[in-house]
């Protein structure tokens, strides 16, 4: 081989694991978007609970459209917690990738 070919081929190898690294960052930054979503639907959630509405609703819309259909809310005890899916970007992820967030309901002493 000689070395424009090898150089050719060393880019193209380079050029992968940087496609690679570049999906795996995204990755991880989608999923940080992915929990303050959750964060904020929990927490509204919560609210929605102590004001007497339904906590579902409130997490639907405190999320973006995108994200309203793959929103679950589930209230128990005194908590809220918001589970949001998302596809995942790299196929080497098994399913979609689920973030989890808990509010606490705290009702106001009278």
């Amino acid at each position: 081989m000689n070395a424009r070919g090898q150089a050719s081929v060393e880019l193209v190898v380079v050029a992968v694991a940087l496609m690679i690294a570049a999906f795996a960052v995204f990755q991880v930054l989608a999923a940080g978007r992915l929990a303050s979503i959750a964060d904020g639907a929990a927490e509204a959630a919560a609210i929605a609970v102590v004001n007497g509405r339904d906590p579902r609703d409130a997490a639907r819309d405190a999320s973006p459209g995108w994200a309203r259909s793959r929103v679950r809310v589930r209230e128990r005890e005194g908590q809220v917690t918001v589970t949001l899916a998302a596809p995942a970007v790299l196929r080497i992820v098994p399913g979609p990738v689920r973030v989890r967030a808990e509010a606490v309901v705290r009702r106001p002493r009278e």
